[in-house]
C-alpha cells in the first residue's frame, strides 16, 4: 500500500513537471512569435549607446603622448592642429565641425573631412563595429558626417547630407530603402566646448550641437 502511494506521488510529481515544462515552452514560442525583433532591438540600442559613450569618454591623451599616436595614422597627422588637446574625441569632432562651418582649412582638409576620417579610424582600428551585420551613421546638427556604408554606387556616399535640405532628405531616404535597412535606432547627446588662441589668449566657444549616432541592422 505504501509503495503504491509512493508510485502515485512520483507519477503525479512527474506529470506536474512535464506540464510545467510544456507551458514554459509554449509561452516561449508565443513570446518569440509576437516579438521576434526584441533581442536585436535591445542589442542595437546598446550598440548606439556604447559607440557614443566611447567617443564621449576617450581623450586624446589616452591615445597619444604629446601628439605621438603610433596606432592611429589619421589622429597622428591631425593632432598638432587640434586647438584643445584636453578634449574627448567627441569634443574634437565638435571642434572640427565648428572649423568646417567657419570654412577653415586644416592641413589641406576641411573639418568635416577630418572628422569623417577620424571617426572611421577610431571605429575600425579598434574593431568596435562590423559592417556586414550593422550600419552606423554619425550626425551633427542634422548633417551626416559619416556613415559606414561606403561610397559605392548602391550605398550611402561617405560625404555629408544636410537633413534640413529637402533634396538631401529624399536622397538619404532613398539610400535607406535601397540598402534595405531595418530597426534603425539613434542615441543623442548635446556637446559644447572651447579652445584658446595661443597667440592672443582669446577664448573661442562653440556649440551647443546635437550629436546623433544611428545604428541599424542590415537585412
Amino acid at each position: 500500500m505504501c509503495k503504491t502511494m509512493k508510485y502515485k506521488k512520483a507519477y503525479f510529481f512527474l506529470m506536474d513537471g512535464l506540464i510545467a515544462v510544456i507551458i514554459l515552452f509554449v509561452g516561449f514560442i508565443l513570446i518569440s512569435a509576437t516579438n521576434p525583433n526584441k533581442p536585436v532591438l535591445i542589442h542595437n540600442k546598446h550598440l548606439s549607446q556604447d559607440l557614443i559613450n566611447i567617443f564621449s569618454n576617450t581623450k586624446i591623451n589616452e591615445l597619444c603622448e604629446d601628439c605621438d599616436c603610433p596606432s592611429y595614422t589619421v589622429l597622428n597627422e591631425l593632432c598638432p592642429y587640434i586647438n584643445n588637446k584636453d578634449n574627448t574625441m567627441l569634443e574634437v569632432i565638435g571642434e572640427l565641425y565648428t572649423r568646417k562651418i567657419e570654412d577653415e582649412d586644416i592641413h589641406g582638409k576641411k573639418g568635416n573631412e577630418w572628422a569623417r576620417d577620424l571617426i572611421e579610424e577610431l571605429i575600425y582600428q579598434n574593431k568596435l563595429f562590423y559592417k556586414d551585420l550593422y550600419g552606423f551613421a554619425f550626425i551633427i546638427e542634422d548633417e551626416v558626417i559619416y556613415n559606414s556604408m561606403g561610397n559605392n554606387m548602391h550605398n550611402f556616399p561617405v560625404g555629408t547630407y544636410d537633413l534640413n535640405n529637402e533634396e538631401d532628405v529624399q536622397e538619404f531616404n532613398s539610400d535607406i530603402d535601397r540598402n534595405k535597412i531595418k530597426i534603425l535606432l539613434s542615441t543623442k547627446k548635446v556637446i559644447m566646448g572651447y579652445w584658446e588662441n595661443e597667440n592672443t589668449g582669446d577664448i573661442k566657444f562653440w556649440g551647443p550641437y546635437t550629436v546623433e549616432i544611428w545604428t541599424w541592422q542590415r537585412k
